[in-house]
């Protein structure tokens, strides 16, 4: 068995937009990016960033699409290279996702389920 997660993704607009994805806990935010932008027929042409969050969609540790930070010490690791296993453990969990920092598309994700899976 694989430990899976269920996540709901709200769209920031002015009608209602959301969208279930269920997504193995070993997938890298990178997939996850993926599957949020084809879940919503988004183009993948656009800069974006996942954000831990709490209960009041604060913006915490950035997880960006790529590494912008060029020739400072600091180093941030990318979607590519982070999996979902390594920030999100528990029902309840919250992130904020920008997707094309020009237009400032802002999506809320909750995860609402952790649960078992025979796929991979």
């Amino acid at each position: 068995m694989n430990k899976a997660i269920k996540v709901r993704v709200l769209l920031d607009h002015k009608n209602d937009v959301f969208r279930d994805i269920d997504l193995a806990k070993t997938s890298s935010f990178e997939s996850f990016h993926k599957e949020v932008l084809n879940a919503f027929n988004f183009p993948n042409n656009q800069m974006a960033s996942f954000y831990l969050s709490n209960d009041e969609w604060d913006k915490g540790e950035e997880i960006p699409l790529t590494d912008m930070n060029e020739g400072e010490d600091k180093f941030i690791k990318t979607m590519e290279e982070v999996s979902l296993s390594d920030k999100l453990f528990k029902k309840g969990q919250k992130m904020v996702y920008v997707y094309d920092f020009l237009l400032m598309w802002c999506f809320f994700i909750e995860v609402i389920d952790v649960f078992e899976t025979d796929t991979t």
